[in-house]
């Protein structure tokens, strides 16, 4: 896959449209950094949402066990995550379930937008592609390193939106550097998948791909 190819992929391609919807909220519904960065945490939110059924593909029944202990560690990331934000970027204001929920249904346009572009990332790469065959596939299970990568840089660029008072300017940059550096490990995340794939034995791969037929033709069989 060129570079072009890569830039036209469905999965690339929504993910940069989802992007620039934030756009619109800086700069026609009065967007401030608090605002913007609280759209991203619920991003992680949303990508969270994805790995959940990611595991449950994947480990089937064992994910009995699996998924409630990734809701509980990415939980207190989520939790620990937004103090920080609130703390750092919004002067402190007491944190309540009342302003959370304001909060999303100010920003519910973008956040429907990233969970869209996230789904077409899940169907298109994950199903139909078939990542989850690869053991590679495995590292988008826990989606840490990627929403690590993607949250420093942002937050490097809130704190720098921050010290210049919080321009209309910098928070379009703080979009862009959130588009390059997503875009980027998206990409490379994906790529990573494909080495992983090329490396597996064969049959290793006919070992995976008839485990899942089995667990498949068994839920059928329920």
């Amino acid at each position: 896959m060129d570079a072009r190819d890569k830039i036209v992929h469905p999965s690339v391609f929504a993910l940069i449209l989802a992007n620039l919807v934030p756009l619109y909220g800086i700069l026609f519904w009065g967007w401030d950094i608090f605002t913007l960065l609280f759209l991203y945490w619920l991003e992680s939110a949303v990508i969270a949402f994805y790995s959940l059924f990611r595991i449950i593909y994947v480990f089937s029944i064992v994910s009995i066990i699996v998924v409630p202990f990734f809701i509980f560690h990415f939980g207190l990331f989520m939790v620990s995550h937004l103090f920080i934000l609130n703390s750092f970027f919004n002067n402190g204001t007491e944190l309540t379930l009342k302003m959370i929920i304001d909060m999303t249904m100010r920003v519910l346009p973008a956040a429907v937008a990233l969970f869209v572009s996230h789904g077409v990332s899940f169907f298109k790469n994950f199903i139909k592609g078939g990542e989850y065959l690869s053991a590679g596939g495995l590292r988008t299970l826990m989606p840490y390193n990627r929403i690590i990568v993607m949250h420093l840089s942002i937050l490097f660029g809130g704190a720098l939106s921050a010290l210049f008072d919080n321009p209309t300017w910098m928070l379009v940059v703080l979009v862009f550097l959130k588009i390059i550096t997503d875009s980027a490990a998206h990409l490379r995340e994906h790529a990573m998948i494909e080495g992983y794939r090329g490396k597996m034995p064969k049959i290793t791969r006919g070992m995976i791909q008839r485990a899942l037929k089995f667990s498949y033709q068994g839920k059928r069989r329920e």
